[in-house]
């Protein structure tokens, strides 16, 4: 027998073989859609538009984010980032990502022209919404409003 035959022989047993394999299943993981509503005050970044990036985290790498890493994800982002937003002064910049369902947590960072402090980022554990607003040089959620305002 020709090579040429025993290979056409080999072939057509392989492709007869592989008829009845089942292919893999690909699990899928149920998403939930997190909103995101970003609240800029007249004063919001010194008057500039901030971006603010969305990413998924834990608390420990969290607490470890440096600003200079999370400002290079705007321009070349990981798979970690799950959006980007712009917050004009006076506006609300709003979306809605899908994430998996469970997802440990989400960090919220506002690249701002001069942060106060470790207030540049919010950590969102378990929530459904993440409503924020963007001050001069920091993200508040409704502890930091209730502490500016003694509520």
């Amino acid at each position: 027998m020709s090579s040429l035959v025993q290979v056409g022989l080999v072939g057509a047993a392989v492709l007869t073989l592989g008829v009845g394999c089942k292919p893999k299943e690909e699990t899928v993981s149920p998403t939930v859609t997190l909103e995101v509503a970003l609240r800029g005050n007249a004063e919001s970044n010194g008057g500039r538009p901030l971006q603010v990036v969305v990413r998924r985290t834990d608390a420990v790498s969290f607490f470890e984010d440096r600003y200079a890493a999370i400002e290079a994800l705007v321009t070349k982002p990981d798979d970690s980032v799950l959006g980007v937003f712009v917050v004009f002064p006076g506006a609300v910049a709003y979306g809605e990502i899908e994430v998996e369902a469970g997802e440990p947590a989400i960090g919220v960072y506002g690249l701002f022209a001069n942060p106060e402090g470790e207030d540049w980022k919010v950590l969102v554990e378990g929530a459904g919404v993440v409503d924020l607003v963007v001050d001069q040089g920091r993200l508040l959620d409704d502890e930091g409003l209730t502490e500016m305002f003694g509520g």
